[in-house]
């Protein structure tokens, strides 16, 4: 009895545990614990962990912001179970957008003004990038920045890198003139805590500058991104700065200064993996050659280029610029077959490009399509929000101003209730989220205990059979294995904490009632019944557990005893029945 009030003492003391290390948290501004949830939570250790674990870790925030009514902390860790579904290990884009724009309706009914951007700035992202979505995507990018105005800058330490997104969008969805406004803003920003983001947002601004063809504006910018790597001692950011250096100058046909900024191009991005970038400034390099006319050197480029191609992502566009060098080098050789061949494959990757390229134009034109929509919509908006004003100024008799009244509050309840539905609705939905990850979980630990078993069993088998044929020291050493393999199932204490975990999601409050039901049994006895619970064989148990089939046996007729029960099928009622 008194190792049961010790062991509740120890649950009580780590619950408080687990809530003190978060005490920090508590009752600041969001700009005030930015830095500590940055580290803590949105980084890719935090988010590369099983939900099971990162939810436990939210559940001692959450309650730590209960227990001090912090409401902004309880709504920050809403916002971190959506950024898990967005970035986590267990990616779910439904439940994501279902409870993000539920946290983005309460963050405008409370009128939370970082968190109004915040969410916009996420589900802008989630449209526009995961989705393709590209009309709500700019929506919700483009009403994050109209909040970002209404908001100090010292409220959103993210703000540089907030408006840096919304530039990003506009670049990659080729509107280079509102990508460059927005960029250029983002400079004017307070710097980011992120040390490379000033580094994207140059270069950037650089390739904009050279798809217009305005070089000298590019090699500003596209210079000042490498000092800035260098600052930095990035070696991977030099080589793609040095690279886009280096294509300014092949397309201004000044070939002695691009060749030595390429090669540490190709040096780097090999180094990082990067082999896309690698495969296009190969190529330009082989271009160059074969422009002085350096035939040796051209083939030996070629050569690398296409010993890499299967590590790149876009082979038909890699493909396109060597097929043709290919045949000209071919040509010059004097193999007009191999010229043609190459030649002939060239106008079929041509063919293939120009086919997706169609399609791509088509998308393009669907995007800009869409564009014009939003854009008109926003506009009829602005217009009847405008005349709304301008009615509610002209309503100046008592009893039209009563029944305005009565409306808002009749669509104010309307609101509220359907909000509350759709709060329940959301976190049945998490709920029955955690329990199939938690069935799922027990079952491939349960999965993976028998087949570990049934190797050891295996192993056991061929020892026995080869025996007398094998001699004393090799005898020796598969023993020696096939103990080592079934101490590897053994149920640890902090394995068993897991699993008791996990357990109980699955079989909710099965631990509690037979704490409750049954207050004698020991932490053997406990253990046993949950394996039981499992449906597992006596041998399986023994596995887990370490022991020996007989010592499941004995621990089975010592319950029964100690529970008054007369034979196995009644004890196994009572488990199934608690």
């Amino acid at each position: 009895m008194a190792a049961r009030y010790f062991f509740l003492f120890f649950l009580l003391l780590s619950g408080f545990a687990g809530q003190a290390q978060y005490q920090h948290l508590l009752h600041k501004t969001y700009a005030q614990r930015y830095l500590a949830l940055e580290k803590t939570f949105y980084n890719s250790k935090y988010l590369g962990r099983d939900s099971v674990y990162l939810f436990g870790e939210l559940e001692k925030v959450q309650e730590a912001a209960l227990q001090a009514d912090d409401e902004e902390l309880q709504l920050e860790t809403q916002m971190l179970r959506c950024e898990y579904y967005l970035f986590g290990k267990q990616i779910n884009h439904r439940l994501f957008e279902v409870q993000m724009l539920a946290l983005r309706a309460l963050a405008d009914q409370k009128g939370i003004g970082h968190l109004q951007v915040r969410t916009r700035q996420k589900l802008g992202y989630f449209y526009f990038s995961a989705k393709h979505k590209y009309g709500p995507g700019f929506e919700n990018y483009l009403q994050s920045y109209q909040f970002m105005k209404k908001v100090p800058e010292k409220e959103l330490p993210d703000k540089q890198e907030m408006i840096a997104n919304i530039g990003s969008a506009y670049y990659k969805f080729g509107d280079n003139m509102n990508a460059r406004k927005f960029l250029t803003e983002a400079f004017q920003a307070a710097p980011s805590y992120k040390k490379r983001l000033p580094i994207h947002l140059t270069n950037t601004l650089g390739l904009i500058y050279r798809e217009e063809h305005k070089f000298d504006s590019a090699a500003f910018y596209l210079w000042k991104t490498y000092r800035m790597a260098e600052k930095l001692h990035d070696s991977t950011w030099m080589g793609i700065a040095a690279g886009n250096i280096g294509i300014n100058f092949y397309l201004q046909k000044k070939y002695d200064e691009a060749i030595p900024l390429l090669k540490i191009d190709v040096r780097e991005s090999i180094k990082a993996h990067e082999f896309d970038n690698a495969a296009t400034s190969l190529i330009i390099l082989s271009k160059i050659s074969l422009q002085k006319n350096n035939l040796p050197e051209a083939q030996a480029q070629i050569r690398q280029v296409k010993a890499m191609l299967p590590k790149t992502s876009d082979l038909y566009k890699h493909l396109r610029e060597i097929y043709p060098l290919l045949a000209r080098l071919s040509a010059t050789k004097g193999d007009s077959a191999r010229a043609y061949l190459y030649a002939d494959s060239a106008h079929f990757v041509k063919d293939s490009l120009y086919a997706r390229r169609r399609t791509m134009m088509t998308t393009m034109a669907e995007r800009k399509i869409e564009l014009e929509k939003h854009r008109a919509e926003m506009q009829r908006l602005e217009a009847q929000d405008a005349l709304q004003a301008t009615l509610r100024n002209s309503l100046i008799m008592g009893i039209v101003l009563l029944l305005i009244i009565a409306a808002l509050v009749i669509n104010r309840q309307r609101i509220l209730h359907r909000q509350k539905e759709q709060q329940l609705q959301n976190e049945k939905e998490v709920i029955e989220s955690e329990l199939e990850t938690a069935t799922r979980q027990l079952r491939d630990f349960t999965n993976h205990i028998r087949e570990k078993n049934k190797l050891i069993e295996q192993f056991s088998t061929e020892i026995e059979k080869h025996k007398d044929q094998a001699d004393a020291p090799e005898l020796e050493a598969s023993k020696e294995a096939r103990d080592k393999l079934m101490q590897a199932t053994i149920l640890t204490d902090d394995q068993w904490e897991e699993f008791r975990h996990v357990f109980d999601k699955v079989h909710g409050g099965y631990l509690l009632r037979l704490r409750e039901k049954l207050p004698v049994l020991s932490p053997a006895d406990t253990r046993y019944i949950v394996l039981s619970k499992l449906n597992l064989t006596s041998k399986e148990m023994a596995s887990m557990l370490g022991v020996r089939p007989d010592a499941i046996r004995l621990y089975r007729h010592r319950l029964r005893k100690k529970l008054s029960i007369t034979d196995d099928k009644e004890l196994e009622q009572l488990i199934k029945s608690i």
